[in-house]
C-alpha cells in the first residue's frame, strides 16, 4: 500500500509539472510591466521598412509552450508576425515557427503583452542556446512599435536582418514545458527524498 502511494504521488508530479510551462526567458518587469511610452518601430509599404530582432539565451530546456510580446499598432493595417529564429554567429539565423495574423492594441494604451501559442510541441529549445525573436508587419502600409523593457536590459538587435549591435530590448517572455524525461527526473528526485525522510 505504502508503494501504490508512493508511485501515485509521483504519477500526479509528473503530470500536473509536464503540463505547466516555465519561463525560459523574460525581461518583464513585475506584474508584467514595460516601457508604454516608447519603442523600436515597425514598419513597412508608405511608413518605411523596419523590422526588429532581439537575441536572447534559453534558461530553460522543453518544447516551447508560447512567446510574449509588449508591441502596440500606431497607423495603417494591423497586420503582423511573430517568428521564433535559430542563431548563426550571432545574426538570426533560419526560421523555426513564424505565427502570422498577429493584431495589436493601440501604441501606448499599456495593454497586456499579446501571447502567441505554439501549436507544435515537437519545437524544443535547449538551455544554455541562442535564439532569436523577430516581429515584423506582414502587410504594406503598416506602423506599430515594439515596447521597450523598463528593467534597464540590453541585448544584441537586428534590423532588417543586418548587422546586429548591442542595443535597448524590446519587452518578450519566452515560455517552454520541460520535457516528461526532465519531469520524471524531478519526480524520483522527490521520491528519494521522501524515503530519506522516512529513514532518518
Amino acid at each position: 500500500m505504502r508503494t501504490l502511494r508512493l508511485f501515485s504521488f509521483l504519477a500526479a508530479t509528473c503530470v500536473v509539472a509536464s503540463s505547466q510551462a516555465i519561463v525560459a526567458f523574460s525581461n518583464f518587469g513585475a506584474g508584467d510591466s514595460y516601457n508604454v511610452s516608447s519603442g523600436w518601430s515597425l514598419l513597412s509599404g508608405g511608413f518605411g521598412s523596419q523590422f526588429v530582432s532581439h537575441q536572447f539565451v534559453s534558461g530553460a530546456s522543453g518544447s516551447l509552450e508560447s512567446i510574449e510580446v509588449a508591441f502596440g499598432h500606431v497607423a495603417g493595417t494591423n497586420d503582423y508576425s511573430i517568428s521564433l529564429r535559430d542563431d548563426s554567429s550571432d545574426t538570426p539565423g533560419s526560421y523555426v515557427t513564424t505565427w502570422s495574423g498577429v493584431t495589436a492594441g493601440s501604441f501606448g494604451s499599456g495593454g497586456a503583452p499579446i501571447m502567441v501559442i505554439n501549436g507544435f510541441p515537437s519545437i524544443v529549445l535547449s538551455s544554455g542556446t541562442k535564439y532569436w525573436v523577430e516581429v515584423k508587419p506582414t502587410t504594406d502600409g503598416t506602423w506599430g512599435a515594439w515596447n521597450f523593457n523598463d528593467q534597464g536590459d540590453t541585448r544584441l538587435t537586428s534590423f532588417n536582418d543586418g548587422a546586429p549591435s548591442v542595443s535597448d530590448a524590446g519587452a518578450f517572455r519566452v515560455n517552454v514545458v520541460p520535457e516528461p524525461a526532465s519531469m520524471a527526473a524531478l519526480g524520483l528526485g522527490a521520491v528519494a527524498l521522501i524515503r530519506r525522510r522516512k529513514s532518518s
